[in-house]
């Protein structure tokens, strides 16, 4: 195969390479979710990433505290809340476009989406997203590494990783240790999941699912950059279909 010219093989194409100090989804787990990981990989961390693991030490402890906060502020609303529509699942192999078919999705104004940073910090992203976001913007890269497809905190997100950072089981949970057997391949399809564990599973991911409305936005109104839900209002959208009332 020809070399392509206009590449320097010696640059790094992105990511954490030349990126060190890019946040790892991991850094929205609380304590005890850090540490379950940790034990359940017999805490074989490599001395090279040891500072990261204290890293995600420290964040996990910060996270602890938010999603107490969040419990104590929003948490009688989320338990009430009703999740009247059913979702929309996109399910396919990694690399096969589902990215680009989810971003297709949410064009339709019927339709919200978590953003990368309540899949980041899907325990506290009520009480954190306002002043978070914002100074953190710098330190994510305009487009992702692998496909150039464009990354922030705004665009929409695999809810995948909001599932396991809530301590959930979730294939992602073996990249974190990437040289230890694949986890939870079960969960890929739920075949297999004994009923009990399940019913755990979706008892957590409606949790997930009740968040405040306030904290989504249609995709149509995220280009706009005023979206009325922010200020406590309600998009066309939710006015024609009585969505989220």
């Amino acid at each position: 195969m020809a070399k392509d010219p206009k590449r320097n093989s010696d640059k790094p194409i992105g990511g954490y390479t030349d990126r060190w100090w890019m946040p790892r989804f991991w850094c929205g787990m609380n304590f005890l979710t850090f540490t379950g990981v940790l034990v359940r990989n017999r805490f074989q961390v490599h001395p090279s990433r040891i500072p990261m693991a204290l890293v995600l030490l420290i964040t996990s402890v910060a996270n602890s505290v938010l999603t107490l906060l969040q419990t104590l502020v929003y948490g009688w609303r989320i338990a009430r809340t009703e999740v009247r529509e059913a979702p929309i699942f996109v399910i396919g192999h990694w690399r096969s476009g589902t990215t680009l078919l989810d971003e297709m999705l949410i064009l339709d104004r019927r339709f919200a989406y978590p953003n990368t940073y309540a899949c980041y910090a899907p325990t506290h992203f009520l009480v954190s997203d306002f002043w978070m976001r914002p100074w953190a913007r710098f330190l994510l890269a305009k487009t992702r590494p692998m496909d150039n497809m464009p990354f922030g905190w705004d665009m929409p997100q695999e809810d995948e990783f909001a599932v396991c950072n809530m301590g959930l089981p979730s294939p992602y949970l073996g990249l974190i240790f990437p040289n230890r057997p694949p986890v939870y391949q079960e969960y890929l399809d739920m075949e297999g999941v004994a009923p009990e564990s399940l019913r755990r599973w979706k008892k957590k991911f409606l949790a997930e699912s009740k968040r405040d409305p306030r904290a989504f936005k249609c995709y149509a109104c995220e280009f706009d950059q005023d979206c009325p839900v922010d200020k406590g209002g309600k998009c066309s959208w939710q006015e024609e279909d009585n969505v989220g009332d």
